[in-house]
């Protein structure tokens, strides 16, 4: 019968009484004549019929018992439940085939029948997981129409069988995963080809993508270079990758229209690369020389440079009337040659006579270009010329100008010279007033009388050439007025002053006046020669001094002008505040590097310089402090020569860059937090060893803790399991975090005198624990002790060799439960 099921018996006819008889039950309830159940004592009646019921035992293959007594006779009824069914029915996971190496593979979900109760579970190379639970290595049970599937990491190789079997109650169902076969030929690939390259050019191919492979494939290259993902070009055998790209390169022939390849093979697949170099070409394109006119006779003359280009290879150059010369070089005329992209330049001499052309000409590979030269006329105008006039003369003294230098002319001209008392002198010569000749070359100057009177001027004309093509120039001295006028008054300006600052002109002499006149100002004060400042008028002489003052506006880009006026003349004196500055000086925050994912990370404290006026400021990215004050996000303002620091949140990301930007007016500038790399590698670690363990004892290591990493690292171990922060034992790949604590524990050998040992990995970083057996003692014949004799001296020495050997045990070595003090 099913377990804790309710069982009830047939009907029984009670016989044999001829009145009501008492009924009572024991361990079940009764029932008479279909009534309802009771336990309750009570009667029956001759002839009544009835039956009882009992709930079935909670324990397998167990017995209940009901007891009926009626009229002093008993009758029982017994329940026994079923066997206990741990084996269940035969189950399978299959395999898979062509899978990835070391992927983790997850087989079907197999359902568990057959059984009545929980059945024991092991697995053997991988692991398993009940109804969708968490993935274990460790035994456990299942229960009867439980789903179970196992999962197994594949095969590091290629073509490798990996199998994880599950064992439920005695039944064993396999599930194997094979790795992929290993494929070193890739599809068909090309690298194409090129022509028309330059001799001995160096030409590289497009990249091409490998496919088709699975694995490393053998790369080697004839007749020139590869280079794999943009690395370096080697002509070595190497190893390329699937999805990996490569490149080649080789050194086009020196020679015209030949072709180089380039072959490399992967695997057993070849790929070509052809580069062809272009044909031979000696016919220039098109060139001419800019001829020159107008030059003068016998004058050497050389052409502007022109650029050869349309030929490839040294091409012949003859010259015939005149020289070139090749890229700056001396000139020649031999025969010689030139190459595309130098310059050539032609150079011959002009006729000695005047309008006459010669001409050079070159040819290159059969162009030629002429380069033509043609002389002036004869010249018989002279260039313009002119005498400085003398203002403010002495009078009656006699002044001589400067001296001009006659050119313009190829031939001797007339000189001749009229008006008032003046003369002439040629090249330093006696002043005359007669006529004469001059040619190109010659000086001339001229000389005039000053008046006797002021305000009054005297000159004379000094002629050079003939009828239309001659020229003249006027000398002219001039006795001085009285002047009430002074020379121009030249007081500055002075601009970016500060606000309401009080600015000083330069000092300026006065000059060209004759006598003394007055001297008034607007808009500020003047000094005179160093005296003090004044508003009031007065009066200043020839070669006094005047300084101006004037107080600066109290705005920004502001004008004041200060007027001074002396005798009829005006000068001023502008003051210029300076322009509104909202643009601040260039802000540099320091880069933080290596900095913890989610870091706050703070800047350091800049003074904010260049401006003049408060300036909005805002942020993204973080949040900025203004001097003392707290951290905000929002958009506000901050005023000349306060400090600023930056605040921002470090990415959550190893490697990554988070940038907070600052705007000062049109400024910004960026405070860079740059997070630490992922490191996965801790600070290196001992798992120790013990020995003198009992065999087939659980042995456990110290206590490590996790430091050096930042971030969580795998956990892998072989020959043990370990327990994380006190957890459940397990051998399976995991995760640890810095600061958790690591134990180790190893079975250790059945054997004396044998070696355990446990590899743990976290990261690249690992540790041996190893577990080393007691050594057996030879048994010790122990004196006096058959018969009851007293103990001898063999006796003391089993003694003092157990008592070694205790001490050789380590302190604290765990023992499985059970085992006995030995």
């Amino acid at each position: 019968m099913a377990l804790n099921s309710e069982q009830t018996s047939n009907d029984v006819s009670i016989d044999g009484i001829n009145t009501d008889a008492p009924v009572s039950v024991t361990g079940g309830e009764y029932s008479i004549d279909g009534g309802a159940f009771t336990s309750a004592d009570g009667t029956i009646a001759p002839g009544g019929q009835v039956r009882v019921r009992v709930i079935a035992s909670s324990q397998f293959s167990t017995g209940a018992t009901v007891t009926l007594n009626v009229g002093g006779v008993e009758g029982s009824f017994v329940v026994t439940t079923l066997a206990a069914d741990t084996t269940p029915d035969a189950f399978t996971f299959g395999s898979i085939n062509d899978i990835p190496l070391n992927s983790v593979q997850t087989s079907n979900e197999a359902t568990i029948t057959g059984l009545n109760t929980d059945a024991p579970v092991s697995v053997s190379g991988g692991e398993y997981s009940i109804d969708g639970g968490s993935w274990t290595s460790a035994a456990g049970t299942i229960a009867a129409d439980a789903a179970v599937r196992v999962r197994v990491t594949a095969a590091g190789m290629f073509s490798t069988p990996a199998t994880a079997t599950l064992d439920i109650g005695g039944v064993t169902a396999d599930f194997t995963v094979t790795t992929l076969a290993a494929v070193t030929d890739p599809n068909a690939f090309s690298f194409g080809s090129v022509s028309d390259v330059p001799l001995n050019s160096v030409q590289t191919s497009g990249a091409v993508t490998i496919t088709g492979i699975n694995t490393g494939s053998p790369v080697s290259v004839v007749g020139g270079e590869y280079s794999i993902d943009n690395g370096p070009f080697t002509a070595a055998d190497g190893l390329i990758n699937p999805g990996q790209m490569i490149a080649v390169r080789t050194t086009a022939s020196g020679d015209f229209s030949t072709a180089v390849t380039v072959i490399v093979t992967i695997g057993t697949v070849t790929g070509t690369y052809t580069v062809t170099t272009l044909s031979e070409d000696l016919t220039p394109d098109n060139f001419s020389f800019s001829g020159v006119t107008g030059v003068n006779p016998s004058t050497e003359q050389t052409s502007d440079p022109v650029t050869i280009t349309g030929i490839n290879s040294a091409a012949p150059v003859l010259v015939t009337g005149g020289s070139y010369s090749i890229d700056g070089g001396a000139f020649t005329s031999a025969p010689g040659t030139i190459t595309s992209g130098q310059q050539l330049r032609a150079r011959t001499n002009a006729s000695p006579d005047y309008d006459t052309t010669v001409q050079a000409q070159i040819d290159v590979g059969g162009v030629s270009a002429g380069f033509s030269v043609t002389t002036r006329s004869a010249d018989g105008a002279p260039d313009p010329f002119a005498f400085a006039p003398v203002t403010n003369a002495q009078l009656g003294r006699t002044y001589t100008s400067n001296s001009v230098t006659i050119s313009g002319i190829d031939l001797p001209v007339a000189i001749t010279i009229g008006g008032g008392n003046g003369s002439y002198s040629i090249n330093g010569g006696a002043f005359t007033r007669a006529a004469g000749t001059v040619q190109a070359g010659d000086t001339v100057r001229a000389q005039v009388q000053a008046a006797t009177s002021y305000g009054e001027t005297r000159q004379v004309v000094v002629t050079v050439g003939n009828g239309a093509q001659a020229q003249s120039a006027m000398f002219r001295v001039s006795t001085a007025d009285d002047d009430l006028s002074p020379n121009y008054l030249n007081f500055g300006s002075v601009a970016d002053a500060p606000l309401g600052s009080t600015q000083t002109s330069r000092r300026v002499t006065i000059s060209g006046i004759t006598t003394a006149v007055p001297i008034s100002i607007s808009g500020g004060r003047y000094s005179i020669d160093g005296g003090e400042f004044t508003t009031g008028a007065g009066t200043i002489s020839e070669g006094q001094t005047v300084v101006v003052e004037a107080i600066a506006a109290s705005t920004y880009a502001t004008t004041v002008t200060v007027q001074v006026t002396v005798g009829a003349a005006r000068g001023e004196f502008t003051v210029t505040t300076l322009a509104e500055d909202a643009n601040p000086d260039v802000l540099d925050f320091d880069v933080v590097p290596d900095a913890l994912p989610g870091s706050v990370q703070t800047s350091v404290t800049l003074i904010v310089s260049g401006i003049n006026v408060p300036t909005a400021i805002r942020v993204s990215g973080g949040e900025y402090a203004i001097g003392d004050g707290e951290f905000t996000h929002a958009d506000g303002e901050i005023a000349p020569g306060e400090t600023l620091t930056l605040r921002g949140i470090a990415s959550m990301q190893f490697g990554a860059t988070q940038t907070v930007t600052l705007t000062i007016g049109t400024i910004t500038a960026h405070f860079t937090i740059v997070t630490a790399a992922a490191d996965t590698d801790p600070d290196s670690f001992v798992l120790g060893t013990i020995s003198g363990a009992d065999p087939d004892s659980e042995q456990r290591s110290g206590v490590i803790t996790i430091r050096g990493i930042n971030t969580a690292a795998p956990v892998t171990i072989s020959g043990g399991r370990y327990s994380i922060n006190g957890g459940a034992f397990t051998s399976a790949p995991g995760t640890v975090e810095a600061g958790e604590e690591i134990v180790v524990a190893v079975t250790a050998a059945s054997t004396s005198d044998t070696t355990v040992t446990a590899t743990l990995s976290i990261g690249a970083v690992n540790a041996q624990f190893a577990v080393s057996t007691s050594t057996v003692l030879p048994p010790v014949e122990v004196e006096g002790r058959r018969g009851g004799g007293a103990m001898g001296p063999g006796w003391l020495l089993s003694l003092a060799a157990l008592a070694f050997w205790r001490r050789r045990r380590p302190a604290g070595v765990l023992r499985r439960s059970g085992d006995a003090m030995r």
